[in-house]
């Protein structure tokens, strides 16, 4: 605590000398003397600049350089929040309607996010379509605008204001030998030659020159698009994440397959680094010989995070011959809060720190972890050289991805929980910095392409160093 210096010299100086006082007369004079002191001790106790007995002012104590300032979690607000409805159709122009009885040309969807770098446009990614595979749906994505009015970034408001998400073009993407991709998960590759024209897109992300990098969840594999949605190139991944006997049915390919990525639990989610020589790929669910069968189902806590060099990569425009754990710098270990947890992004946020969205299968009320997490690599150990992870815990001595949390979408605070939350948030992207220093950080739900469940947005802004 500070010390307080009292000078009382001046005030007993302005006293005349006189004869002293009977007793009962010295007491008003005493409490006119000490007033002033308890007048600065209150002050100080709350905290003001202190003038004791004409002396200058006492500021205030300053905050200590080690005291804890607020944590990027409370410097996040939610500034606004739309939706494109469920039945709404997309700039295709496709006619017709799909197996299911949807039209071919149903927007939704969204499995990933990304900033175009212009303006308030975003890239948006649509999964494989409706049935979950079972329809033949054409793979696509957007671009689309999300728009603040102006000032929203730096006014108070009790509620996030509405805006109405706007479609610019639909865009459809094509193979490389300019063949349409399709979501219908019967689409198989009919010899190790040739690829199947199924394609599970999942995240999106943008190039320096422009092209786009998709990852696809059915191989799991990651393509580079030209920005009218043919395919220039696929990169090859580790023999660890695929598998040998590829299916139309989840339960087929789970059951028949010893090792590789779970049906419907491949690469989730993609990051371009700042120095943009590298991509990361992070699969939704522990790969099969990371988990443990329980019947038709698994149990794992450890996904991994699969390091994809841009510049030396010999097998870049042959995905069918798997590459050799030797051609990749890095897997990281990222520990699930819950077994029955998966992943759906990963986005780079500064030089140091990505977001990840991790989150339960539960939709509105049922739901119970929707969270956004702040992760560090730095230190997290290479664990590309371990076949198998242990199904129940991390590995002892394998230091894994650091992470915390950074917006829990389901806390009161953001008033967004209840019946009408989404089960799948899958998006994120980071845009443009806003005037007051804060980074712009767009979420998107996926709606799977359900004609009466909205594709939802929330923009946030979020400290853009973290």
């Amino acid at each position: 605590m500070p010390r307080i210096h009292l000078s009382i010299g001046p005030v007993l100086a302005d006293i005349p000398r006189q004869t002293p006082p009977r007793r009962s007369a010295l007491l008003p004079n005493l409490a006119s003397l000490l007033a002033p002191l308890a007048t600065a001790l209150t002050l100080f106790a709350a905290g003001e600049p202190t003038r004791i007995c004409g002396q200058p002012p006492t500021p205030a104590p300053l905050a200590s350089a080690s005291a804890p300032l607020a944590s990027a979690s409370d410097r996040v607000s939610l500034l606004a929040s739309g939706q494109f409805a469920g039945d709404r159709l997309d700039a295709s122009g496709l006619p017709g309607l799909v197996e299911t009885g949807v039209p071919v040309a149903l927007l939704g969807g969204f499995s990933g996010l990304e900033y175009t770098g212009q303006g308030h446009r975003y890239w948006a990614i649509t999964d494989r379509g409706p049935a979950d595979g079972a329809a033949t749906y054409p793979c696509r994505f957007h671009e689309i605008e999300l728009a603040l009015p102006p000032g929203s970034a730096t006014s108070p408001h009790a509620s996030p204001l509405g805006i109405t998400p706007k479609l610019i073009a639909t865009y459809l993407l094509r193979d490389v030998a300019g063949e349409p991709l399709s979501g219908r998960s019967s689409l198989l590759p009919k010899s190790d030659a040739k690829r199947g024209t199924r394609f599970d897109p999942e995240a999106i992300r943008r190039q320096k020159d422009g092209s786009l990098w998709i990852s696809d969840e059915y191989g799991p594999y990651v393509a580079r698009f030209d920005k009218s949605g043919k395919e220039l190139e696929r990169l090859s991944v580790p023999a660890k994440f695929l598998v040998e006997r590829p299916a139309a049915s989840r339960d087929d390919e789970n059951t028949n397959n010893a090792t590789g990525r779970r049906a419907n639990g491949g690469f989730e989610g993609l990051a371009t680094t700042f120095a943009g020589d590298r991509l990361l790929a992070l699969a939704q669910r522990p790969l099969i010989q990371d988990s443990a069968r329980e019947g038709l189902s698994f149990h794992g806590v450890s996904c991994r995070l699969l390091e994809l060099p841009l510049a030396g990569n010999a097998k870049r425009t042959n995905a069918s011959k798997p590459a050799t754990t030797t051609d990749f710098p890095r897997e990281l270990l990222y520990p699930l809060d819950l077994p029955g947890n998966g992943l759906n992004e990963i986005l780079a946020w500064d030089q140091r720190h990505f977001l990840v969205i991790e989150r339960d299968d539960a939709p509105g009320a049922e739901a119970r972890f929707k969270k956004i997490m702040v992760c560090d690599l730095t230190g997290a150990e290479n664990i590309a050289g371990i076949e198998r992870l242990p199904p129940r815990q991390s590995p002892a001595g394998v230091k894994p991805i650091a992470k915390r949390v950074l917006i829990d979408l389901l806390d009161p605070r953001w008033k967004l929980a209840g019946a009408a939350f989404p089960e799948k948030i899958e998006g994120l992207a980071r845009g443009p910095m806003l005037p007051d220093g804060r980074r712009l950080l767009v979420v998107g739900s996926d709606n799977d392409c359900d004609p009466i469940e909205p594709s939802r947005f929330w923009l946030f802004a979020v400290p853009s160093d973290l």
